[in-house]
């Protein structure tokens, strides 16, 4: 049975363009190539993934990591 993504923007990545975050990072869909050169690396789902606490204590690997997904 296959389970659909929590998050559509995403689809449960954690990251999305930088150039266009309604997308996820590598899917080509709607025009929107994200392996393709010049569209930016990847940066975390503003939809699912908020923003780490900037105290130094935080990784910036939890900035990529959903809700749904921290501990």
């Amino acid at each position: 049975m296959t389970v659909p993504p929590r998050c559509w923007h995403c689809l449960d990545e954690g990251y999305v363009c930088e150039e266009h975050p309604g997308f996820p990072w590598e899917v080509k869909v709607e025009g929107h190539d994200g392996t393709a050169p010049g569209h930016g690396a990847g940066m975390p789902c503003p939809a699912c993934c908020p923003p780490i606490p900037e105290d130094g204590l935080h990784s910036i690997t939890e900035a990529f990591t959903p809700d749904w997904k921290r501990a």
